[in-house]
């Protein structure tokens, strides 16, 4: 039921996000699988993938993310993002603060072509984000933290249903940072600190 909604809402950032978690995990775990196993797990994901593209290419949307329509979301974030990478450029070290992001994004219009997006809170990129608001010492940190938890599972072997499912939500949260933020809301830390603790406690 919940795929289906994600799918409904033709996010491809987040069906994409899904497909390459569920595959990362799929492929870290194919040890502890018997070959048969991991083969259907396999042609099921790939079979997903291919109903999917069919089901999508017929859509306006997906047509104009393929076309880079001068309207499309692609289009919109890429704005976003040169405008945030100027915001970087400009202030790499101690970045602009949180919450600062939609007032500064406006003070940088004048660089630009008229926005697609005007209502913009966030740079539609989770590494982005950490790097505006805590400067580089947040993006720093940020990056650490992942860095030494994926160490600390590739010494651990031993990996329970509990593990495997941590890292497949934090594998999304992951992924789908690079077109989205998907960090700097409640209910979304939440989510990404559990999955963090899940896999430090194993």
């Amino acid at each position: 039921i919940l795929f289906l909604a994600l799918f409904f809402t033709s996010s491809f950032s987040s069906l994409g996000a899904t497909i390459f978690s569920l595959g990362l995990v799929f492929l870290l775990n194919k040890r502890q699988m018997q070959e048969k196993i991991f083969l259907r797990y396999f042609l099921a994901l790939a079979g997903l993938v291919l109903v999917l593209f069919i089901l999508q290419s017929r859509q306006e949307k997906f047509n104009s993310l393929i076309e880079f329509a001068p309207r499309s979301s692609l289009a919109s974030r890429v704005i976003i993002w040169k405008a945030t990478g100027q915001m970087i450029e400009n202030n790499w070290v101690f970045g602009i603060g949180a919450a600062n992001f939609q007032k500064t994004y406006l003070e940088y219009q004048k660089f630009y072509p008229p926005y697609l997006e005007w209502a913009v809170p966030h740079p539609q990129n989770l590494y982005l984000d950490f790097w505006l608001s805590g400067g580089i010492l947040g993006i720093s940190g940020f990056l650490g933290l992942v860095f030494f938890l994926f160490k600390d599972m590739w010494k651990n072997k031993n990996q329970n249903l509990l593990s495997v499912l941590a890292l497949g939500v934090l594998m999304y949260i992951l992924a789908h940072g690079f077109f989205d933020t998907t960090y700097f809301k409640n209910d979304l830390a939440v989510i990404f600190w559990m999955s963090f603790l899940a896999l430090k406690k194993q």
